[in-house]
């Protein structure tokens, strides 16, 4: 006695999709068309979100390895830079890795493309911070240069 081998699961998705979309087309009543051609394109959208998803286990195995990559390129920094430089590098650094695992968590579907966005704003003000810290610490550092300058000539 042979087993009946039975399709995929993918096979029988489609199948349904196309079974409600024959029914939409069959039937006379415009409600039951409208409903079946609803549920047919819910089936569908379905599959494209099961097929466009990363495998949990590749999203794990990714946000540890940024982990682990920003935890490394921030204590570099920390040992190769000036305190104030290999902090503002490792706040590029930790945005970066947020940034990166903000869309593994959007490719593999734990995340809302809205609250992907959040994050996308998030990065862009953290990296807009840094930098416009960093021009006002250098223009204060120029003029205290310039005043420190001034007095000197003063002086002779």
């Amino acid at each position: 006695m042979a087993a009946k081998k039975l399709p995929s699961l993918r096979v029988q998705e489609h199948q349904e999709a196309m079974d409600f979309l024959r029914m939409a087309e069959s039937t006379n009543n415009p409600a039951i068309a409208k409903i079946a051609a609803s549920m047919a394109q819910e089936r569908m959208r379905h599959r494209q979100d099961q097929e466009n998803k990363i495998s949990p286990g590749l999203a794990v195995g990714l946000v540890t390895l940024i982990g682990v990559a920003a935890v490394v390129g921030c204590g570099f920094t920390l040992v190769r830079y000036p305190e104030r430089t290999a902090i503002e590098i490792s706040g590029i650094i930790v945005g970066i890795a947020v940034l990166l695992i903000g869309s593994y968590a959007l490719f593999s579907g734990h995340l809302t493309q809205a609250n992907f966005m959040i994050i996308f704003k998030w990065f862009t003000d953290h990296i807009k911070s840094i930098f416009s810290r960093s021009d006002t610490t250098d223009a204060v550092s120029l003029s205290a240069e310039g005043a420190n300058q001034s007095e000197t000539k003063l002086k002779k």
